[in-house]
């Protein structure tokens, strides 16, 4: 690997990421960790009235806190407290098509819940005004994870 790394540095790639491969070794040795959660925010259905559109998300804890440090993007060396979308203009149904892993502990998953905030990205308005949120559980009542499915989530008007 150290190998590699010198290579993509003689080739120009000096601040390229190097992401590991997303396959599960034939053996999984004691202490392996296999816990990191893939969410991809697919697309929007806004209202005319809202077309510069960014979305953030954070991990909260069922008391209100927010989780640090816990969200991977694109292979980045550090982890992230939230992530934020890339800004849609002028679409009334954006599509982003974007991905990012959270690194949750295992005893904490049950009590979070993903918080996705859309902030209008006009340069008119307020800077990171929020103008609606949705959320997602990630454990169902019964303790199951939610479904690796494509989740429509309503959105709501903040107070």
């Amino acid at each position: 690997a150290e190998y590699m790394g010198e290579a993509m540095v003689t080739k120009g790639f000096a601040n390229v990421a190097i992401i590991p491969r997303l396959v599960f070794p034939e053996v999984i040795l004691p202490g392996d960790s296999r816990n990191d959660l893939f969410i991809s925010l697919l697309s929007g259905d806004l209202s005319k009235d809202l077309r510069n559109a960014s979305v953030s998300v954070t991990v909260v804890r069922a008391d209100g806190l927010t989780l640090d440090s816990v969200v991977n993007v694109n292979g980045a060396r550090s982890a992230l407290s939230s992530w934020d979308s890339s800004i849609v203009f002028p679409e009334t149904q954006p599509v982003w098509n974007e991905t990012f892993s959270l690194s949750l502990d295992p005893t904490q998953v049950k009590d979070c819940h993903l918080l996705f905030s859309l902030k209008n990205a006009s340069t008119t308005d307020e800077v990171d005004k929020v103008v609606g949120f949705a959320w997602l559980k990630l454990v169902n009542d019964d303790g199951t994870f939610v479904q690796n499915q494509t989740h429509t989530l309503e959105l709501f008007n903040p107070p």
